[in-house]
């Protein structure tokens, strides 16, 4: 037919289910004055080169974001380098997330099959997905959130 007019719609915004409970690690650990890691699972006792892990964390929004953040896992070896690497941008954008909601975010991370044996440390953070800027987490520099150490056989 012919158009008669036009009709606006307001947005709606369909959100994830909260998660329920809380995993095994729990948190405080505020990352600057916009997110808080409430609880992670625990990271495995072993792990051996070319395994995948799979991490979920849940966070509360402490206010509004108008800019969206990438989360990342990273694995980083007994020499600190950079051995493995999950950046996450939230499948629900955190610009969508409401002050005091809370997120369950889940990294898979493959750790390669060249790894040595030795210690190495999982470290958890986020950025700006536009300026690379790392988002503050208040309690560590260089804004990144030490997990924990795993040795590899």
């Amino acid at each position: 037919g012919t158009p008669r007019g036009s009709l606006t719609v307001p947005r709606l915004k369909v959100s994830p289910p909260p998660p329920t409970g809380t995993l095994a690690v729990p948190q405080a650990e505020p990352f600057g004055e916009v997110l808080t890691l409430l609880s992670h699972d625990a990271l495995p006792t072993a792990l051996t080169a070319s395994e995948t892990l799979t991490l979920r964390t849940h966070w509360r929004a402490d206010q509004s974001m108008e800019r969206p953040l990438t989360s990342f896992l990273h694995l980083v070896g007994p020499n600190g380098a950079l051995v493995a690497q999950s950046d996450l941008a939230p499948p629900y954008p955190v610009t969508l997330w409401s002050h005091g909601e809370i997120v369950e975010i889940a990294h898979t991370l493959a750790l390669p099959a060249t790894l040595p044996p030795g210690p190495y440390t999982f470290y958890l953070g986020w950025y700006d997905s536009a300026s690379l800027e790392r988002v503050p987490v208040p309690s560590n520099e260089p804004n990144v959130l030490p997990l924990g150490q795993i040795d590899l056989p």
